[in-house]
């Protein structure tokens, strides 16, 4: 039996961006991300940009010792000249320094707990260590680029004043260090109050930077998107003008419109539903997800049902759940029969958010009736609804369901013990 995090609907899937933007961000992850600098800088107590004057080992290299000289305090009450020092502890004693000896850095640390066991072997001191222990050296070293080191001062001069933060990561948004743009970014995601101060004005630097074809579509498209699902109301002229020159960053304004609450007309998201551009639809879809008029329900249904791109179908279906919109019940009932093992969670995941009666009800269906992953995909459905009906259905399902694998799920689903009510 499959685990029960593959089938629990999780809550980052319905936040995720649409295929469009997607495909940009798993293009340009990596297993070992390096924490963005913005955050670095809203949690590091010091922040010097200084020269590492020497380097100790202790405990048979277990332990690294740097005496960094700063020349330049940009963050905490660190004087210029009185040199730090910050511990590197490394597991096996192998793994790559953080420096050598006579790099010149920009450092992000913390001071070292009093009770750690690094005192039983460090000589007594002051000492701190890097903010985030999961950076690699490798990550580290490209902290080295004094356009950093800039940035990261103008991003501290603005503390505390969200217009001016609003400005200054806006014009970052369009560096032309890749680094310093996705860094940016995530500290317009990750404070509100930055994003919602993000007007026109903030944000024509990015103008600009759209229109850099020089930059990846994918990539320029997933800032305008992710703008928007930060909530920034400047992306909204950027995108209606990007809509307007119907370039390959139409599918991303789209989006970024529909996000923002200010998606194109209904006609014309109609109109859109039938472009050659999978990622068109896709957008348009969820715009017409959003509307109530029984034009926009039937084309939903219609693509969710015969659309040949299955990321597209399965957005149809994402969008009827997220617009809890009743009238796509039927097609989602019929998108639980797929034999494709996503369109089947979409579909259980949207109809537990519309949760009225008729999807309790093709949900207790499908788990009496369906296959092993459909089944599977109900009955945590069902659980999620918070209706007395779908718990009535779990419990009489957890007894007398003919499959023991669909019971122990309905178990789990209902958060018992898989011991109980065994014969």
């Amino acid at each position: 039996m499959k685990a029960r995090s593959e089938w629990f609907p999780q809550r980052s899937r319905r936040r995720s961006l649409r295929l469009l933007t997607t495909l940009a961000l798993v293009a340009s992850a990596s297993s070992a991300v390096a924490a963005p600098v913005f955050k670095l800088a809203d949690h590091s107590a010091i922040i010097v940009r200084g020269v590492v004057d020497d380097v100790r080992s202790y405990k048979q290299d277990a332990f690294l010792v740097f005496t960094i000289m700063p020349r330049a305090v940009l963050k905490g009450s660190q004087a210029p000249g009185v040199p730090i020092q910050l511990v590197e502890e490394r597991v096996f004693g192998s793994e790559r320094p953080y420096f050598v000896k006579g790099a010149e850095t920009l450092v992000f640390a913390v001071p070292m707990p009093p009770y750690s066991y690094y005192r039983e072997t460090l000589p007594d001191g002051s000492y701190f260590q890097w903010t985030d222990r999961n950076d690699t050296a490798d990550q580290i070293a490209a902290l080295s680029d004094p356009a950093v080191a800039d940035a990261v001062s103008a991003y501290l001069a603005a503390k505390n004043d969200a217009p001016a933060e609003a400005e200054r990561l806006g014009a970052l948004l369009a560096s032309s260090v890749p680094r310093l743009r996705a860094d940016a970014l995530e500290a317009v995601e990750r404070r509100h109050e930055i994003a919602t101060a993000l007007d026109q004005k903030a944000l024509e630097p990015v103008r600009a930077l759209l229109a850099d074809e020089h930059l990846p579509v994918a990539e320029r498209g997933a800032i305008l998107v992710r703008l928007a699902h930060a909530g920034a109301p400047g992306a909204a002229a950027i995108a209606q003008d990007v809509v307007g020159t119907r370039g390959p960053l139409q599918a991303a304004a789209v989006e970024a419109l529909v996000t923002l609450g200010r998606g194109p007309r209904e006609e014309d998201l109609l109109a859109l539903t039938r472009s050659d551009d999978p990622a068109l639809r896709l957008a348009a879809l969820r715009g017409l997800a959003n509307l109530s008029s029984r034009a926009a329900l039937s084309r939903v249904t219609d693509v969710v049902a015969n659309d040949p791109v299955a990321e597209v179908r399965i957005a149809g279906i994402r969008a009827l759940g997220a617009a809890a919109n009743p009238g796509g019940v039927p097609v989602l009932g019929k998108a639980l029969r797929s034999d494709d093992k996503a369109e089947i969670l979409a579909a259980s995941e949207a109809l537990a958010r519309i949760a009225n009666a008729e999807a309790v009800d093709v949900l207790g269906t499908a788990l009496r009736e369906g296959s092993l992953e459909t089944a599977f995909a109900a009955a945590f459905a069902l659980k999620q609804t918070e209706r007395e009906a779908a718990e009535a259905i779990l419990r009489e399902q957890r007894d007398i369901h003919p499959d023991p694998q669909v019971r122990r799920a309905i178990k789990m689903a209902l958060g018992e013990r898989l011991d109980e009510h065994e014969d």
